[in-house]
């Protein structure tokens, strides 16, 4: 596991990114998502047999094709040639204590444009009747969430957040991109609005040069887009989610001790200030700080002396104290009650 994963996400989360090819602004990058990062460590953690993995795995392979999909749109978005385009990758906003996500976000000066990413092969129906879309794919039909019914939920919520934040009311529109190359797009009704609402990936610069005609030239509307830039940042809210509540796991079936970063054997041992493999001989000095990743990715974001030595599998308390001062982590209490907050965003 790459221990820099978190918090190489955190750096990204408020970094402004200048592309010097074509003048636009990522205000907000996409980083892996947690999602992805804890299913990854819950593999790691579960034995070989046990029921629920491929269940897991399943999950962690749409969810990794989601976000390749995700990641695609950064290429087509250097085509586009306009200096006004700020972008914000994975927001995830609340309104009236519930939160709603947007895959990408365009702000020019009075005007937004959600942007909902698809990574879906096969062929896609939209059926007019019924609202539905349809995947076709080896003869099976399977239905999926709507897309134009889901940014059209977003687009109202946004224009709600905006009010609500007492920023001046902005054109929303939005658009579903199918990122896969080899997905066809079909639909049941003629109306030749759907091709403005649904496209392919590399129609999307052609379709943001269009959108940019409708944005304000008014100042007053540049120094409102600075306003919101600033205020999607600091109201932007990462998804916590209990990965072990999600698939009912308990955490005394998961595996415990610290595993090898070459091999991923387990347990390494203690050998003169060091981590040893039995299995493949390697020698780590920061072996342990991977599985308090795990630890902090699984179960809680703050850890006791007692806990340390039951995850990592060492019984000599001492060693367990020297671990945790080494870190320079934040703590309450005293002696045996001593709570440590473990922090992999910085």
């Amino acid at each position: 596991m790459k221990r820099c994963l978190i918090q190489e996400n955190q750096r990204q989360r408020n970094r402004y990114y200048h592309n010097k090819r074509s003048d636009f602004m990522i205000v907000k990058e996409r980083g892996v998502p947690i999602k992805v990062v804890k299913l990854e460590a819950l593999l790691r953690r579960l034995p070989a047999n046990h029921g629920k993995r491929p269940l897991i795995e399943e999950e962690l392979a749409i969810a990794r094709a989601g976000f390749r999909g995700e990641q695609s749109i950064d290429y087509y978005l250097q085509l586009l040639p306009h200096p006004q385009n700020f972008f914000f990758h994975d927001l995830r906003l609340a309104v009236r204590d519930q939160f709603f996500q947007i895959d990408t976000l365009l702000a020019v000066p009075g005007y937004m444009l959600i942007i909902e990413l698809k990574n879906i092969a096969g062929t896609i129906l939209f059926e007019d009747q019924f609202q539905q879309m349809i995947r076709i794919l080896d003869g099976k039909e399977e239905r999926f969430p709507n897309p134009l019914l889901q940014t059209s939920r977003q687009k109202m919520l946004l224009q709600e957040w905006l009010a609500q934040h007492k920023l001046p009311k902005t054109e929303i529109d939005s658009v579903t991109v199918f990122t896969h190359n080899k997905t066809i797009i079909k639909s049941s009704s003629k109306d030749p609005r759907l091709s403005q609402k649904v496209i392919h990936i590399e129609q999307l610069p052609h379709f943001i040069m269009q959108m940019n005609q409708q944005q304000s030239t008014d100042t007053l509307m540049k120094k409102s887009q600075r306003q919101i830039t600033s205020l999607l940042i600091k109201h932007h809210t990462p998804l916590e989610l209990d990965i072990l509540q999600r698939f009912q796991i308990n955490e005394k079936e998961l595996i415990k001790g610290i595993l090898c970063p070459q091999c991923t054997a387990l347990p390494m041992v203690r050998k003169r200030r060091k981590w040893h493999c039995p299995a493949c001989l390697t020698y780590s000095r920061d072996a342990h700080l991977n599985a308090l990743q795990d630890y902090y990715l699984l179960l809680r974001p703050t850890i006791t002396n007692q806990q340390l030595r039951g995850f990592l599998q060492i019984s000599c308390g001492q060693l367990a104290y020297y671990l945790l001062r080494s870190m320079n982590l934040a703590s309450q209490g005293t002696n045996k009650g001593k709570i440590y907050t473990l922090n992999f965003n910085s």
